[in-house]
């Protein structure tokens, strides 16, 4: 695989990472009541980002998998 691609999936790894982080902390605030009761209605975006930095981490791991399982294959060949 090449370094470049490599980099790339290490940073869509990341930002999804960062996404799951982010939404799990404000959904905190949101228990500890830190944040106020009018911008509960925002739950359901941080569900969504919850969401899609897994959806993220599972697409990306697999891409990189799955990458590297066929380059070993070509290089047995």
């Amino acid at each position: 695989m090449k370094k470049e691609a490599n980099d790339y999936y290490w940073r869509l790894m990341l930002f999804s990472g960062i996404l799951m982080i982010v939404s799990f902390i404000i959904t905190f605030l949101m228990v500890i009541r830190i944040i106020p009761e009018p911008y509960y209605s925002l739950s359901f975006l941080t569900y969504a980002m919850s969401f899609f930095g897994l959806y993220l981490f599972l697409y990306v791991y697999y891409q990189y998998v799955a990458a590297e399982k066929e380059d070993s294959l070509i290089d047995e060949i």
